[in-house]
């Protein structure tokens, strides 16, 4: 039964995963669409998701046949749930091994076969496996220095980059091309000096009266709406494109460029809107875990929705009784004293053992009512501050019902909220490593969402859709608002274009700053799991697992 509600629970996670950011992507998309449309531009192309499926047969070129492609997938799928169902089990080495294929043994083959379909030397493609594995080694020494990293998270990760070195590969005929723009999934590839036309096609399409392909793509990595004539070129030539993106004023540009944040942002809003009145506005703290970032809570298996019910045999009945029972669980030389917990969970009792972090510095104390605790010092009453011990979470909010004026402030103000919120994440370093997060956090803040119900999922939709519409306005080409700096810029200066190697420069540089934020997201969620290793080795006495 625990195996069947894992497998359960982790496809609901992902469909649930796919839904929300295919919706979130779509509506940021549709934006610029609209707005193109209005300012009198053509979009050839709306697309949900990335990259195409090769519908070219290449085999008819190949001197020797390979094994046929339903063999590898029936051989990975089967060795895939092998592993799954190994580390379900603990059986490590079943388990390690099966990982060690996927990682390595499998893309290996792969790139291997796509150099012979593709005609091109085996090393290049191995070389672009390298490369990637790279970055990954790069990614964990940011993160974690390689300590207390363990060798299955190392082995996903390399999972990972593998996955992307074997896509980089998948698509060499088409990234190849020489003209990008519009070229809808057209390549080709050399078969003894000859040009062959290789077509990558969505997995759905249609396309409508006025030209433009609405298809839904292949990999869940965003999406697009393709404008006639949206690529430089160094001649000033798409300036002369008509129904172009460029012949338009640099005013409308603006708008079209805006309107995908937009939308995001306003979108948000509109379900935050919902979620607030249909769950009310956040109160007072309970004793269920809301949220779980790390610590010795989450070391030892604490998950979100867990009610805690006693601490030390003592029973509990919010979060303030949680807070007063642990704060100073240490001797008098700050060394951590056990906490005994008991949660109830799926509507069973769970035990926990561990040993809580202690403050490196004295910290405000807070009452019942989260205000500052006063004492009195040199005959002035100022606010008591202690070194506290913590288990590492947050209490889910009891919620009151809200008024309609309420819940629309709320929604409305939520843009600046967050807006000031990542401003603080680019000036504190800690800041940043307690709110960002990679693809990792985002799984699991979708886990968590789902294990809270429809509203739930809804909410963490919301603040999604806000945040993609924010950070698309970072003035950083190729993100909208750097190509709003230069269509802004271009506007005060009459109409007239930046020179082009300005333009190719900033992208340039806009792209190296995209790529190192996402390197730094990255190394975030494996610097997370490093120290969660560590506080697992550190604090954590027991769990129900070790009993």
């Amino acid at each position: 039964m625990d195996l069947l509600n894992t497998v359960s629970h982790g496809v609901i996670v992902g469909i649930t995963f796919l839904i929300v950011i295919t919706i979130l992507v779509a509506v940021h998309e549709l934006g610029h669409y609209w707005f193109a449309k209005l300012c009198g531009m053509h979009v050839e192309a709306f697309a949900v998701m990335v990259g195409g499926v090769r519908k070219t047969p290449l085999d008819v070129h190949l001197t020797k046949p390979l094994v046929p492609a339903r063999n590898v997938w029936l051989i990975g799928t089967s060795i895939a749930v092998l592993t799954f169902l190994a580390g379900f089990f603990n059986l490590n080495p079943v388990f390690y091994g099966g990982l060690a294929f996927l990682a390595i043994g499998g893309p290996v083959w792969i790139i291997t076969r796509l150099s012979s379909l593709y005609h091109r030397p085996v090393q290049v493609g191995i070389l672009t496996l390298l490369k990637s594995w790279g970055v990954v080694a790069v990614i964990l020494f940011m993160g974690t220095q390689f300590q207390n990293l363990d060798l299955s998270y190392a082995l996903n990760f390399l999972l990972a980059g593998s996955v992307c070195a074997v896509l980089l590969v998948y698509y060499a005929p088409v990234l190849g091309a020489a003209d990008m723009e519009g070229n809808k999934g057209r390549g080709e590839i050399k078969v003894d000096g000859q040009s062959i036309p290789v077509q990558y096609r969505p997995l759905l399409s249609k396309t409508n009266k006025e030209g433009t392909e609405f298809s839904l793509l292949l990999l869940p990595l965003g999406g697009f709406a393709a404008i006639k004539g949206m690529q430089p070129r160094e001649d000033g030539s798409e300036t002369k494109i008509d129904k172009g993106f460029f012949s338009r004023p640099p005013f409308q540009r603006l708008l079209v460029l805006f309107a995908g944040p937009l939308f995001s942002i306003i979108f948000g809003q509109i379900i935050l809107f919902g979620t607030i009145m249909a769950q009310g506005i956040p109160g007072e703290a309970t004793t269920t875990i809301g949220f779980l970032p790390t610590g010795p809570g989450k070391a030892a298996g604490l998950e979100v929705g867990d009610k805690i019910t006693t601490i030390n045999g003592q029973s509990v009945s919010n979060f303030s009784d949680i807070r007063e029972k642990v704060r100073f669980s240490y001797d008098k030389d700050y060394k951590p004293k056990p906490i005994n917990l008991t949660v109830i969970r799926d509507g069973q009792t769970k035990n926990f053992s561990l040993l809580p972090t202690i403050d490196p510095k004295p910290e405000i104390v807070l009452n019942r009512d989260n205000e500052p605790v006063k004492t009195t010092e040199a005959g002035k009453l100022v606010d008591l501050k202690a070194r506290q011990a913590r288990i590492g979470f947050i209490g889910s909010p009891s919620y009151e019902p809200a008024k309609l004026d309420e819940a629309a402030k709320i929604a409305a103000l939520a843009p600046v909220t967050m807006t000031l919120n990542i401003i603080s994440i680019f000036t504190s370093f800690d800041e940043a490593k307690e709110s960002v997060g990679g693809p990792a956090a985002m799984v699991q803040q979708t886990s968590d969402s789902v294990k809270g119900g429809f509203i739930k999922i809804l909410e963490l939709a919301a603040l999604l859709s806000i945040s993609l519409g924010i950070m698309n306005l970072l003035p950083i080409p190729p993100l909208d608002g750097g190509q709003m700096v230069i269509a802004f810029t271009e506007l005060i200066r009459g109409n007239k274009r930046l020179p082009m190697n300005f333009q190719l420069a900033l992208h340039n540089i806009g792209g190296f700053l995209v790529v190192l934020l996402m390197l730094a997201v990255f190394a975030i969620d494996a610097g997370r799991r490093s120290e969660l290793n560590k506080i697992r080795e550190d604090s954590v006495i027991s769990t129900p697992e070790k009993r």
